[in-house]
């Protein structure tokens, strides 16, 4: 290829660049005036380095424009979203705070072990255990390695968030059981 060759494509390819550039002022403006009657497409602008902010911009306009089209109900869902939003914090907010609780769950457990041999082991770290068994019947246990057991003990103690007891040479997750 010659040097006037390489020229005339480089030329094709701002002229291009130049013709899409000018598409999409054309299409912001209609953005603006939110003409829904009209459908912009933006599947057909290839964006490239030169025109990434640009297109942003254009896509943010686009989002004014349809949340101005959809009115109420694009607002319910949004509030809804929020309200969602607050409630999964609150709720672990309260996870994350330390209880009193008289029984405990503990994770993981392996499911071929005793429950005897699992409240003599917990029963000298928390104190008297009155009871221990699978959070689960033994169909629903079935066919898994590791299980959740409750331990109910004979005094309430302070459970944190995260705490954690040794339990067969592993540490098991240990939460508050409300029963």
């Amino acid at each position: 290829m010659g040097l006037k060759a390489i020229a005339n494509k480089k030329e094709k390819v701002e002229e291009k660049e130049r013709k899409k550039r000018k598409e999409q002022t054309e299409k912001r403006k209609r953005l603006r005036d939110c003409k829904m009657s009209e459908v912009v497409v933006l599947a057909d602008i290839i964006p490239t380095q030169e025109i990434r902010d640009e297109d942003m911009e254009m896509r943010h306009e686009e989002n004014r424009c349809s949340n101005k089209a959809m009115g109420i109900a694009q607002n319910w869902r949004k509030a809804e979203a929020r309200k969602e939003k607050e409630k999964k914090k609150e709720e672990s907010a309260a996870l994350t705070q330390a209880a009193m609780a008289k029984a405990v769950v503990i994770h993981a457990i392996p499911t071929g072990w005793n429950v005897g041999w699992v409240a003599n082991t917990v029963g000298g770290r928390l104190g008297q255990v009155i009871g221990v068994s699978w959070l689960l019947g033994e169909k629903r246990r079935e066919g898994k390695t590791a299980f959740l057991v409750v331990v109910y003990l004979n005094e309430e103690i302070l459970v944190g968030n995260g705490a954690r007891i040794r339990v067969g040479g592993g540490q098991h997750l240990m939460i508050p059981y409300n029963f």
